[in-house]
């Protein structure tokens, strides 16, 4: 019988310290949970800031594009006369 009392016991503590595993998993996964949604927003954000860059580069190219036929045409004119 006393066995059978000390297997009670030690199944009771197991219990108990499965439910504070169980707990501990919990908020492990809520944090968590929470670092992948700022990591997602972050690189949304991210994602959006390359893509407004990348606008910014093509009509910057194009205005330096065109100040440069525009260099070109001043120092040609320069040039003949």
């Amino acid at each position: 019988m006393t066995g059978s009392v000390e297997g009670q016991v030690t199944l009771a503590v197991l219990g108990e310290k499965m439910d504070n595993v169980e707990k501990m998993l919990q908020a492990y996964c809520q944090t968590q949970n929470l670092v992948t949604r700022d990591h997602e927003s972050r690189i949304k954000s991210n994602e959006m800031e390359l893509v407004r860059l990348g606008q910014r580069m093509g009509t910057t190219t194009s205005i330096l594009g065109a100040l440069q036929i525009l260099g070109m045409a001043i120092a040609t004119w320069l040039g003949l006369r």
